[in-house]
């Protein structure tokens, strides 16, 4: 009765330190509450924001507030900026502002689903499902097929002379202004996006993030496995990648990866500005956080020493539960709900040897919720995680 008691005391304190940081670290902007925040763009104080089926919405005071643009119908799939012009990707075309949102004009392109769009200087190229990438070299007015013709293209990211095109085929790289294309290494993988950090190349895909430090010729996949990534975006050293569990950073060129305390959320972009990165979610508006906060906290978790881990976590229906011995002792491993009632008994009481132990565990005859893993050796609880089942 005393263990079970302990177990409820630091599950009560996990709850609150995990509530806490949520909230001090991400909050939810007042809006916009449009449906799927698709894209995300930001030039200065203006943030766009693409919405699925209602248009573009556009914030001038670091998210508090969302204006609806007069372009307010349509799903918009991608935007990209280029000084004071803005070009939206829709189901339907490329549409065009030059005065900031104010006013949209669509482009010669239409009849096309444009899903990502990259501007070098006079060049602006449109990825588009089904049929490639287009170019077009005069602020839109006439656009060009490429020779990368038979592809939906997820992303396209440009640096220098390189144009990185994310496909559901790998990535392709054309060196010549889009006249010719070759597919990398990643040439297996459906690449949602993609994000360039110096010599470091990094593709989202529906198996985690891969990065390249050779121009594309061999990519090895990062920390981040087995979760379908939507955007990927960078600030200095810190990667922040956007998952169907919410926002994961990595401050070590993608070796490592946290996931941050937005961890309940499908965010489907991430974008960020100065101080601040902003993720758009699935239904739920556009959440904020500062930079520093959430790199605070990958650092003071980096700094605590795990014995016990649980991967995957979030689970679907099986995890695995491993964790150290140092020396031969009595071990309990024990899973409970958010009311302190034990819901599993992997271990109990039993001596192990020393070194690392791991354990399967089916969760399917679990309701979905957060759940408590608790490990005690020689009679005392060492260590407890949380434990997320969708």
């Amino acid at each position: 009765m005393n263990n079970l008691s302990n177990i409820l005391k630091i599950i009560l304190v996990i709850f609150i330190l995990n509530f806490s940081n949520l909230f001090s670290q991400w909050e939810q902007c007042n809006g916009p509450y449009a449906g799927n925040v698709q894209s995300l763009a930001i030039g200065g104080i203006y943030i766009f924001a693409g919405t699925d089926w209602n248009g573009v919405y556009l914030s001038t005071d670091n998210g508090n507030s969302w204006t609806q643009t007069p372009f307010n119908i349509g799903s918009v799939e991608s935007l990209a900026i280029n000084g004071t012009n803005i070009f939206a990707g829709t189901h339907g075309g490329v549409f065009l502002s030059t005065d900031n949102g104010n006013s949209w004009t669509q482009t010669s392109m239409i009849n096309q689903s444009v899903e990502s769009i990259a501007i070098s200087g006079t060049n602006i190229f449109a990825g588009t499902k089904n049929k490639g990438v287009f170019l077009s070299t005069d602020n839109g007015n006439i656009w060009t097929q490429t020779v990368l013709n038979n592809q939906d293209v997820s992303s396209i990211v440009i640096s220098g002379t390189n144009i990185f095109a994310g496909t559901r085929e790998g990535v392709y790289l054309s060196t010549d202004n889009g006249n010719s294309w070759k597919q990398t290494g990643l040439n297996n993988q459906d690449v949602s996006s993609i994000a360039i950090n110096g010599a470091n190349i990094f593709a989202g895909t529906l198996q985690g993030v891969y990065l390249s430090t050779d121009n594309g010729n061999i990519w090895t996949r990062t920390q981040l496995k087995n979760q379908r990534v939507y955007s990927i975006t960078i600030n200095g050293t810190n990667i922040f990648a956007s998952t169907l569990q919410g926002v994961h950073l990595s401050t070590d060129s993608g070796n490592s990866w946290e996931q941050t305390t937005l961890n309940n959320q499908l965010v489907l972009s991430v974008a960020t500005s100065g101080t601040y990165i902003f993720a758009g979610t699935d239904g739920n508006s556009v959440f904020r956080a500062k930079i520093s906060d959430l790199i605070t906290n990958v650092d003071e978790q980096n700094n605590t020493e795990s014995i016990l881990n649980i991967y995957p976590n979030p689970i679907q229906n099986k995890t695995v539960i491993s964790f150290q011995l140092e020396k031969p002792d009595f071990v309990s491993l024990q899973i409970t709900n958010i009311l302190g009632q034990v819901v599993g008994e992997l271990i109990t009481n039993k001596f192990m040897e020393s070194g690392e132990h791991s354990f399967d565990f089916d969760a399917s005859n679990l309701p979905a919720g957060m759940y408590f893993v608790s490990l005690s050796i020689g009679g005392e609880i060492i260590e407890v995680e949380k434990m997320i089942i969708e």
